[in-house]
């Protein structure tokens, strides 16, 4: 961890990957959200739960999950990534989930 902000943690040293992270940033201009990433300004960390979601956008207490092949276990979301998702709704937060398609890297 980085740094805080107020009663958020910021890390900047956890990475996505570009292909990723480019992702998070076009859906947030195209719905109008201001997501904070691993590369513009680090990662937020929700602290009640030690977590670190891919972006958050703070304004609009929404988070935004890209979840890649290691989320899925038979083509099914794994249960922790659901378990999370609703830990993260029951603090008020708007939750957003992509599937990556195609893998990169």
């Amino acid at each position: 961890m980085d740094k805080t902000k107020g009663s958020i943690a910021i890390c900047s040293s956890r990475c996505l990957g570009i292909i990723t992270e480019e992702l998070l940033d076009e859906y947030g201009e195209q719905y109008n959200y201001k997501f904070q990433h691993a590369m513009n300004g680090g990662e937020i960390l929700i602290e009640e739960l030690g977590y670190f979601p891919d972006g958050l956008d703070v304004k609009k207490k929404t988070v935004i999950e890209i979840d890649e092949r290691h989320h899925f276990r038979n083509g099914c979301l794994r249960e922790k990534d659901i378990v999370r998702q609703r830990e993260i709704e029951k603090l008020g937060y708007k939750f957003i989930r992509i599937k990556l398609e195609k893998q990169h890297g």
